[in-house]
């Protein structure tokens, strides 16, 4: 590709990375909640997956799932094999309680409600 070909493609992979979204949402709460390291490392973990997906493309695959539909939708149900995987397991995972936080437990009382209803994705 010719320089003028790369400085566009460099401008708009900038406003399209810059544009909020989940990613943005994501180096926000990170920075919010844990600091400026942790929003330093969301930044490094988003611009490293994105790469991967510039060299992707650039190899031609997408090209090939344009060409293989059956394979782009297989793909996709992986992804979301993937995800719902770890999201039950992340659901059935105890949360731990400092101890002192809660009164002891009845025995007439009922049982509290899984975290699981209180967490969001």
């Amino acid at each position: 590709m010719n320089p003028n070909t790369w400085m566009l493609f460099a401008l708009a992979y900038l406003l399209a990375t810059l544009t909020p979204g989940p990613n943005v949402l994501l180096v926000v709460k990170n920075g919010l909640q844990h600091g400026w390291r942790a929003a330093l490392v969301s930044i490094l973990g988003n611009l490293g997956c994105q790469a991967i997906l510039i060299g992707l493309v650039a190899m031609g695959v997408g090209a090939l799932l344009q060409t293989l539909p059956p394979l782009f939708v297989a793909l996709k149900l992986a992804g979301v094999a993937t995800w719902c995987i770890w999201a039950t397991r992340r659901c059935a995972r105890p949360i731990p309680v400092p101890k002192g936080s809660l009164p002891p437990p009845r025995g007439d009382a009922p049982e509290p409600p899984s975290p699981c209803c209180e967490k969001t994705f």
